[in-house]
């Protein structure tokens, strides 16, 4: 059976993409988030769904954390096969408008978060000489907006190290790559743009992942499957 670890996965897309990956049949889950009551609720909607969940109250900017999530999802089901790079944050302000406090979160949780994420379970998938991983980036990581400098940067960021990574370990079997969604129906893009309505749904992005994880999208190492 195959095992898969989500980061913020009680909402939103990551939540999608628990409930995407069990229907193609990953029934061993794990997954992250940094809010206990989202975290209870996904673990158990996703258990009467028919799969085996660990739960981790953890912050992905944490290296020691997500080392023991590694860990003890390896413990509990024996192997890591997939691990997606989703949680995430946002703030809408023009630069000279934003804090460098801000700065640090939205540039830790993006990208600082997938290079930890990455760094924990890298390892484990190498010596198994298979893996995949999938950062979830952004449409915002290949365009510059306005008022999302910051975020654009972060996301910029992923976009660059997927496809850097994806050639340091294209011949040790891992797989990695970058899903771009446009506009998405989640509480993130909601609270940065209350005046829009957005063009896809969570489970569309979860589809293209759920893709990817299982080898049925042919898509080259490296790339950003763009999703709008």
């Amino acid at each position: 059976m195959k095992t898969a670890v989500i980061t913020g996965g009680s909402r939103g897309i990551g939540r999608a993409i628990a409930f995407e990956l069990l229907h193609r049949g990953i029934t061993r889950l794990a997954i992250t988030a940094r809010t206990a009551e989202k975290l209870s609720e996904a673990k158990e909607a996703l258990a009467a769904a028919g799969a085996e969940v660990l739960a981790f109250q953890a912050d992905v900017r944490d290296r020691e954390t997500m080392a023991a999530v590694v860990g003890e999802t390896v413990n509990a089901f024996g192997r890591i096969d997939a691990w997606v790079n989703n949680a995430g944050a946002a703030r809408r302000k023009l630069f000279l408008e934003t804090s460098p406090a801000e700065w640090e979160e939205i540039i830790d949780v993006n990208l600082k978060g997938v290079l930890v994420c990455t760094a924990a379970v890298l390892p484990h998938m190498v010596a198994n000489g298979k893996g995949v991983i999938v950062n979830i980036a952004s449409g915002a990581g290949k365009v510059g907006f306005p008022e999302l400098s910051v975020y654009c940067a972060s996301k910029f960021g992923v976009v660059g190290f997927t496809e850097s990574l994806a050639r340091e370990v294209g011949g040790s079997g891992v797989k990695v790559y970058a899903v771009c969604p446009g506009s998405t129906d989640t509480r993130m893009y909601r609270s940065l743009y209350p005046e829009r309505e957005p063009a896809a749904k969570p489970e569309e992005v979860a589809r293209v992942v759920g893709r990817l994880v299982t080898g049925r999208l042919a898509a080259p190492p490296g790339r950003c499957v763009e999703v709008y």
